[in-house]
């Protein structure tokens, strides 16, 4: 087999294939043994990779981040920096936090970035890592009391300058020791959209995890032990603030839960107590309800569901088991059909008595939902 060595293989100057270089139909190009693309690699057809496709790189953008035998490349603010077996020693001054910080140019805005630093020694757990957009900033990532561990993290270049500092908070002159201090490109699969941001496939919080992203958000996330989040997943918890006093008979009243404890996607309304569907689905939707001043003359009370396509009701008849003035329980729940832009609000109704019951607030009545399918 001949052999053709080369430096550098260029296309045509002009014309349609400038600076191509094609490989025509039925040809193959094989690459026998590892190869580095140092650039962008586009394929217009489909491509076949028989073994190991590796994405993303290990350069570390920091200088002298594994602290072997100086502090060069560190500046130290209320701080003095030594090097302890290997270790990256910060000592605070007293009444400050002490920093090593590393300024690193020519990152690229919109694209992510893994910060990674191994914490050997943190004497009273306050150990901190800062990314910034100024020197010892904390604007990207503020991470406190790391503990002794590896820890990394994941984050959008803002600038082309930032800042990665090392800290220990609290400023009584205890030390700390950290090291492999890395800074990195993150890996990442981009799937180009013609409009808006293109959806990715990415390296996630940690350098372990593993994230799908669109929007420049992370839609979903796989952690390194395998846990599966879904950040923005619709889903809410809404209880009152209050009491809810004087609930009429014979009529149908509105539950005002007007405080949320989550609102994961944003689509719970405190001042309408109103829960808006972003997307087509079937959503789990459920109640929690305790009564005071009971009157055991009702025949029934029931609660219900109110969505944009249905009612759905809840009913509870205690009979004559129950003195007046006592306290009742009442739940339920049910998988609901919405479409994008359906409510569904809570509503409840006594029939007969005379007395007009109390809803208990706080932690005995909620209303909450999240998308099932």
């Amino acid at each position: 087999m001949s052999k053709i060595s080369v430096t550098t293989i260029a296309g045509l100057t002009s014309g349609g294939d400038a600076n191509k270089v094609k490989i025509e139909s039925g040809d193959t190009l094989e690459v026998v043994s590892n190869a580095t693309v140092g650039g962008t690699l586009t394929t217009t057809g489909a491509a076949t990779f028989q073994t190991d496709v590796n994405v993303g790189t290990t350069t570390n953008l920091l200088s002298n981040g594994d602290f072997t035998t100086n502090t060069n490349g560190w500046a130290a603010t209320g701080s003095t920096l030594a090097i302890n077996s290997g270790n990256l020693q910060i000592t605070p001054n007293s009444g400050v936090n002490g920093f090593a910080n590393q300024q690193v140019d020519n990152l690229v805005v919109g694209k992510s970035y893994v910060a990674s630093v191994a914490v050997t020694v943190d004497a009273g757990n306050y150990a901190r890592l800062y990314i910034g957009t100024s020197a010892n900033g904390n604007q990207t990532v503020n991470s406190s009391n790391l503990g002794v561990g590896t820890h990394s993290f994941t984050f959008i270049a803002t600038a082309t300058t930032h800042h990665f500092a090392l800290v220990v908070g609290g400023g009584t002159g205890q030390v700390t020791r950290f090291d492999n201090a890395r800074l990195t490109e993150a890996s990442r699969i981009i799937f180009p959209a013609i409009a808006g941001t293109s959806p990715e496939i990415k390296q996630g919080t940690s350098v372990n995890d593993l994230a799908i992203s669109t929007g420049a958000v992370n839609r979903i996330n796989v952690s390194g032990n395998g846990e599966v989040t879904m950040p923005t997943q619709p889903a809410f918890l809404a209880r009152l603030t209050s009491a809810q006093d004087n609930i009429a008979t014979g009529a149908t009243t509105n539950i005002a839960f007007n405080s949320e404890v989550f609102d994961q996607n944003s689509d719970y309304n405190t001042s309408n107590y109103t829960f808006t569907a972003p997307v087509d689905g079937k959503y789990m939707i459920g109640c929690n309800l305790n009564y005071t001043n009971w009157d055991s003359a009702f025949n029934y009370v029931w609660f219900q569901f109110n969505t944009s396509n249905a009612l759905y009701y809840i009913d509870l008849k205690p009979g004559d088991t129950l003195a007046d003035d006592g306290y009742m329980g009442q739940n339920g729940s049910l998988l609901c059909d919405m479409d994008a832009g359906d409510t569904v609000t809570v509503q409840i109704a006594p029939n007969a008595g005379s007395a007009q019951m109390d809803i208990i607030t706080t932690n005995s009545s909620q209303f909450y939902g999240y998308l099932v399918a």
